[in-house]
């Protein structure tokens, strides 16, 4: 499904928050989240157009670095 550029950057804020907690709490080690899975899980949930991809992995990138947030693959 196409959607707008200001809901897909919502998405992301979202994820990245629930990512930024796990790793925090230790509920979920850093070696299990990679760039590629986050992207994927994105994608999937939120039944992101393939056609949006290349900005989605873009903006996430983005997002994680202003978050703080490292990943494998970034």
């Amino acid at each position: 499904m196409i959607r707008k550029e200001k809901k897909i950057d919502e998405f992301i804020l979202r994820e990245a928050k629930g990512i930024k907690d796990m790793l925090k709490s230790g509920s979920i080690s850093k070696d299990l989240v990679t760039f590629e899975i986050f992207i994927d899980n994105i994608m999937s949930d939120f039944q992101i157009d393939q056609s949006q991809k290349e900005y989605t992995e873009n903006r996430s990138k983005e997002i994680l670095k202003e978050k703080g947030i490292i990943i494998s693959g970034m």
